[in-house]
C-alpha cells in the first residue's frame, strides 16, 4: 500500500513476520517541508512483501510527483506479481552479474521496470517529459536484508550504537568526492563551496537504461533501518540520525516524526520524507 500522505489512517508501527524467526516494526511518513509548495516525495509500506521504499521525484509542473509514483507503484506491482513463484521462476529480462543473489536480482529487475515505465511516460507526454526519481528499497528474504537504490535518497543502518550508510550517492558531489579521494579539512572546504550539491549523476526513468546498485547482510536483533529523501539528510548530520534511531527504538513512527520535525526547524528547504524499519529476531 503506498502511503504518501502523513495523516493516512493506516496502522504504524505494525509487528510483521519477515521469516519464521524474524518480525518487523515499520512506519513512514512524508512532509512537504516549509519552501515547498508540493510535495514530490512518496513511500511505499508494503509488509506482506518485506518491502519498503522511498521515492523523491523531480521535474516541473508535478511531474516529479508523477515519477516518484509510478517508480513506486511498479515496484509494488512486479513484488504482489511474483511474490508466489518459486525461486528460478520470476522473471528477470535484463542481463546481470551471474553470481549476483537472487533477491538482489529480484529489486535491481523492480527498480529497472520502474525506469522503463517512467521513461516510456516522460516521453509519451510532452508536460512530462524529463521527470525522473531516485529510489530507494529495502527487502527482507530468508532471514537476509537486501537493498537497491538509484539517486541520492540513502539507506542507514543504527546496529548497537553504531549508524552506517549502506548507500552512495550517485551525485556529481559524491563523485567528484570520491574521484578527487578528499578528506579531512580539505573535503568539508570542498562541500561547503560546491555549487552543484544537488546535481544527480543517476536517476530512474530519466534515460533509456539505468545501473542499480545493490547489496545485502545478514539482520541481527534490534536492527534499525532508515530509508529517507534527501529533504532529511541536507539538514540533518548522521550524529542527528543516530541519536534519532537510537531514541525512537520501539517506536518507528515517533522516529520519523522527528525526522520531519527537526528537518523542518532547520529551515525545511526540501520534500521530507523516512521510513523507518526495526528487525526483531526471536529465539530460535
Amino acid at each position: 500500500m503506498r502511503t504518501p500522505d502523513p495523516s493516512s489512517s493506516r496502522p504504524r508501527g505494525t509487528r510483521v513476520a519477515a521469516t519464521a524467526d524474524l518480525g518487523l516494526l515499520y512506519a513512514g511518513t512524508t512532509d512537504v517541508g516549509i519552501r515547498r509548495s508540493k510535495n514530490q516525495d512518496t513511500y511505499l509500506l508494503a509488509p506482506q512483501d518485506d518491502l519498503f521504499v522511498v521515492a523523491d521525484g523531480m521535474g516541473g509542473h508535478a511531474a516529479g510527483e508523477v515519477a516518484a509514483r509510478l517508480a513506486v507503484d511498479t515496484i509494488e506491482r512486479f513484488f504482489r506479481e511474483t511474490s508466489l513463484l518459486a525461486p528460478g521462476e520470476i522473471p528477470m529480462p535484463y542481463p546481470m552479474a551471474r553470481d549476483m543473489p537472487e533477491a538482489d536480482r529480484r529489486l535491481a529487475t523492480a527498480l529497472k521496470l520502474a525506469n522503463s515505465a517512467v521513461f516510456q511516460q516522460s516521453n509519451a507526454d510532452d508536460s512530462k517529459h524529463g521527470m525522473g526519481t531516485t529510489v530507494v528499497a529495502l527487502h527482507f528474504d530468508d532471514g537476509l536484508v537486501h537493498w537497491a537504490h538509484v539517486g541520492d535518497s540513502r539507506l542507514y543502518r543504527l546496529r548497537g550504537d553504531r549508524l552506517m550508510q549502506l548507500t552512495a550517492d550517485h551525485s556529481l558531489l559524491n563523485e567528484t568526492i570520491t574521484q578527487r579521494q578528499l578528506t579531512g579539512q580539505e573535503l568539508r572546504d570542498f562541500v561547503e563551496h560546491f555549487p552543484y550539491k544537488n546535481v544527480l549523476v543517476r536517476a530512474v526513468g530519466v534515460r533509456y537504461n539505468v545501473e542499480v546498485d545493490v547489496g545485502h547482510s545478514n539482520v541481527e536483533d534490534r536492527d534499525v533501518f532508515l530509508l529517507c529523501s534527501d529533504g532529511a539528510t541536507n539538514v540533518l548530520p548522521d550524529v542527528d540520525l543516530r541519536r534519532i534511531l537510537s531514541e525512537s527504538r520501539n517506536d518507528p513512527q515517533s522516529g520519523c516524526d522527528t525526522i520531519v520535525r527537526m528537518a523542518n526547524e532547520r529551515g525545511g528547504p526540501d520534500n521530507i520524507t523516512a521510513v523507518i524499519v526495526e528487525a526483531r529476531r526471536s529465539p530460535r
